[in-house]
């Protein structure tokens, strides 16, 4: 069974912040879905600590609407409260937390926990 796992690298772009009103280069989080399985909703997380200053940390989430994220999903991110600018070309962390259906049918549903290192570019 193939595992969800995120694109790399993970291209910055300019994100709109409705909660702080800010807009800022962020990760854009995407990757690959099994065929047959359904994500009902992922969260993602993204830092880079680059070894000289503060480091960068964005998340996001997908919404819970009724539609069903098949073949590839896609979830925009914001930097967190007190994060540095991501440096493009550098390495990070990205991980995520998904409600998928295996086989696209309910009663194979699992949350699924993923880690990976990346590139932000």
């Amino acid at each position: 069974m193939v595992r969800p796992n995120f694109d790399s690298p993970l291209d910055l772009v300019d994100q709109y912040d409705p909660e702080t009103g800010d807009t800022n280069p962020s990760p854009l989080a995407k990757g690959p879905i099994a065929s047959g399985d359904v994500f009902k909703w992922v969260q993602v997380w993204v830092y880079q600590n680059p070894g000289e200053g503060p480091g960068a940390a964005a998340t996001g989430r997908s919404g819970y609407e009724p539609t069903d994220i098949r073949n590839n999903w896609q979830v925009d991110t914001f930097l967190v409260k007190g994060s540095d600018q991501f440096s493009p070309g550098k390495p990070a962390m990205a991980m995520a937390l998904a409600l998928i259906w295996r086989g696209g049918k309910e009663e194979q549903r699992e949350f699924y926990w993923w880690t990976e290192p990346i590139v932000i570019s």
